[in-house]
């Protein structure tokens, strides 16, 4: 099964991360936290992935996963990659990326278009939505009604309907806003992304109607969005340390304990202990 006893090598495995990750924390490349941790490092993790790419399992409903800000398709691509492995062959996944999207509108009007023929042959069809970064504001963005849509003046192409999502797990998603966007000039993706921008708020205020599941994930160390950041007020994400000498938000995507937490639940097989 794919959480055996450990091997007798784990316990070096974990000295030499502990060992390297003093080492980060001391020439300041990530700051500590007393945030919970995952209990496992990156190597056990992605062992464990690697078993249940030999065991396959059917996820219960759809899975899109999307893309985040100028993201060309290297992020949702290997997302998609990573759980078509985990998951296996006969999983349905609807993959979007926003490289050249110039606004949210935009953004939300691909992932509608992306979806539709899985929504038109099951008028009740819903997703498992797995988000990187900007990503998870735009899921957000679909899962509005019409009617709060309108309300708060967002462009939405008519006919309108709102994505169904049951669970929607986000990735250093800039939920309070994001560190860099906070700079005077930029497009009007980056000014929706400032803390307080009219687009946040209008996604907080649909968030306290909202029927999905909500799961955020961050990173220590992450400068573009923040660590913070990463999930909306109330909400507590779940906190991962960076590996020493990685990109805190670029690599998040690639983070195998994040992997492993979201195909343990798209598998139905619950959640993993963390540690502190």
């Amino acid at each position: 099964m794919a959480h055996r006893e450990l091997t007798a090598v784990l316990p070096h495995v974990r000295a030499a991360a502990a060992g390297m990750s003093a080492l980060a924390l001391a020439l300041g490349c990530v700051a500590p936290s007393a945030h919970p941790r995952f209990p496992e490092p990156a190597v056990e993790a992605a062992r464990v992935l690697s078993e249940y790419s030999r065991v396959p399992s059917a996820s219960a409903r759809p899975i899109l996963v999307l893309g985040g800000y100028m993201d060309p398709g290297m992020a949702s691509g290997s997302l998609t990659r990573a759980l078509r492995s985990a998951m296996g062959p006969q999983a349905e996944i609807v993959s979007v990326s926003f490289g050249d999207c110039t606004s949210m509108a935009q953004c939300r009007d691909r992932v509608m278009a992306a979806t539709l023929s899985l929504r038109n042959a099951s008028p009740d069809c819903t997703f498992d939505v797995i988000a990187n970064s900007m990503g998870g504001l735009v899921a957000r963005y679909c899962a509005m009604s019409p009617e709060e849509v309108a309300a708060c003046g967002l462009p939405s192409p008519a006919p309108s309907v709102a994505l169904r999502i049951h669970h929607l797990y986000t990735i250093c998603t800039p939920h309070l806003g994001a560190r860099m966007a906070e700079g005077p000039f930029g497009s009007p993706m980056t000014r929706d992304m400032r803390p307080s921008s009219p687009f946040l708020e209008c996604l907080d205020g649909a968030l306290a109607s909202a029927t999905y599941a909500l799961t955020c994930f961050a990173r220590e160390g992450d400068s573009i969005v923040g660590t913070d950041r990463s999930a909306p007020a109330g909400i507590e994400p779940i906190q991962f340390d960076t590996p020493p000498f990685e990109f805190a938000h670029v690599a998040a995507h690639r983070d195998p304990r994040i992997l492993l937490v979201i195909v343990r639940s798209l598998r139905g097989e619950g959640s993993l202990p963390l540690g502190e």
